[in-house]
């Protein structure tokens, strides 16, 4: 990571699978700095064709920053993006400006409220389809149809309500968890991993953490680390809840049933962790970029949200001389070994979408080709993805050819993306109103003040009075 930073969510949830966070998918929280501009480039001359003579716009395009490397990102949107953009349809000028992590969300917020949202959004359908239930969104499925070869098919219903597609997606993630094997082999516990990286009990995974941190505590190094501090906390948290058997509603997504003792006992084992000292101090308050950091400090043996990007960065780490830092990949425990293996939640891909805006044909038809571009250019999307470190969300795209270890790596998880799930409730469009309610409930049940029943009977109680109001 550039210089060491703090990682945001995005600088972890890159290079994950079929499906966060970054993506996926960036954690709420207060407003930072406006974006940052890039400037715009001068349209560079071309034959005109008959597609591009009577195209005439102007569109502003909003990405966040998953490029670390703010030169890089300048390099591309101006240099790759904007002058072969520029070539092909000379009649289009493209304004691109990025977004910050913290702020970006309540920036596209104030955008809607005053009217200015761009034409073009790069994010996660977790959030699009709360845009879409405010009716602000344009559909793809002719932008989608015409790419289609250039995004797997499992992606191509990322964002779908009623039939309308409204994200076209770039990359993907599927969930895991990330085992330091350097740290793991120091201490003496990677023998206890199951050698087939998959097939391990909730109490085999709370063996090795506990071996981890009491061989670790002399260098204050812990088996993992949980968080509840903020929205993301479901991110992992659910993911426990649901390999068990839990799911967050119905069958007929009409009512929150995340309280099924198969919920409470999944969160009873992450209690038993947090009680036990298991994982590192604080999971209450921690965030899912505090999990990375301790990760990346060597600080905890496992992560759970990194996947792909953990291995990338300890080859890194090891190219810099900064130790060797070797990484594998592990699928989630199951309770037991004669419990069926339920779908783990996940987060979507990242993608574009389009706002409706005032509705002018010729913005909406050029932000269209835009994206049309983006994707459906496998040069252009695959010089993205390598300077983000995402996975491809294209199988004309083969990032690892010319690394044996993250081919060998992603290939664990893509035999696992079966066990994935997208549409457990993150297509509702009130969404984030539930996440909102969650996180306070875990942190309660970490905390000690609520038992795990308590919390998700309140949990659910607040969030299917969300549900009532919104699905009036």
């Amino acid at each position: 990571m550039e210089n060491r930073k703090k990682p945001s969510r995005r600088d972890f949830l890159k290079l994950a699978g079929a499906a966060s966070g970054t993506s996926i998918l960036a954690a709420c929280a207060p407003a930072q700095p406006a974006a940052t501009a890039v400037p715009a480039a001068t349209a560079a001359p071309a034959a005109a064709t008959e597609t591009t003579e009577f195209l005439k716009a102007e569109i502003t395009v909003w990405f966040y920053p998953d490029i670390p490397d703010a030169n890089a990102a300048e390099n591309f949107y101006t240099n790759t993006i904007k002058a072969q953009f520029a070539e092909k349809f000379p009649g289009i000028k493209v304004n691109i400006e990025t977004l910050t992590w913290d702020g970006g969300p309540d920036k596209v917020n104030v955008a809607i409220a005053s009217g200015t949202t761009p034409d073009v959004l790069y994010d996660s359908p977790q959030r699009v389809y709360g845009y879409v239930g405010k009716g602000l969104m344009e559909p793809i499925n002719d932008v989608i149809e015409s790419i289609k070869d250039s995004i797997y098919e499992s992606l191509w219903d990322i964002a779908s309500i009623d039939g309308q597609r409204y994200t076209a997606a770039i990359n993907q993630y599927i969930p895991g968890i990330a085992i330091n094997k350097t740290l793991a082999m120091e201490l003496g516990t990677y023998d206890m991993l199951p050698k087939d990286r998959k097939f391990w009990t909730f109490d085999e995974y709370k063996a090795f953490l506990k071996a981890c941190t009491e061989k670790g505590k002399d260098k204050g190094i812990y088996g993992t680390a949980l968080w509840a501090g903020s929205q993301s906390a479901d991110t992992t948290t659910l993911g426990f809840l649901m390999i068990g058997g839990a799911n967050v509603f119905n069958e007929d997504k009409t009512q929150v049933v995340l309280n099924s003792p198969q919920a409470v006992k999944a969160l009873e084992f992450l209690v038993s962790l947090v009680k036990e000292g298991i994982v590192a101090p604080g999971a209450a308050n921690l965030k899912d970029e505090d999990e990375y950091a301790l990760f990346l400090s060597k600080k905890i043996v496992a992560e759970t949200i990194g996947t792909i990007s953990a291995v990338k960065e300890g080859l890194d780490s090891a190219a810099k001389g900064e130790g060797d830092f070797e990484v594998e990949l592990y699928e989630y425990p199951m309770f037991d070994s004669t419990t069926p293996r339920n779908k783990v939640a996940i987060y979507f891909p990242t993608g574009l979408s389009i706002f409706k805006n005032s509705g002018d044909l010729n913005k909406i038809a050029a932000a269209k080709e835009f994206i049309k571009f983006f994707i459906g250019t496998d040069s252009v999307e695959k010089e993205y993805l390598g300077l983000t470190g995402q996975v491809s969300g294209n199988p004309k795209i083969d990032m690892f050819s010319d690394n044996p270890t993250l081919k060998k790596e992603f290939g664990y998880l893509s035999s696992w993306s079966g066990n994935a799930i997208a549409a457990y409730g993150q297509e509702k469009a009130y969404w984030s109103e539930l996440r909102s309610v969650f996180f306070p409930e875990i942190q309660a049940a970490y905390i000690g003040t609520k038992t795990a029943q308590q919390a998700l009977d309140d949990y659910c109680k607040n969030a299917n009075e969300i549900v009532a109001e919104n699905e009036k």
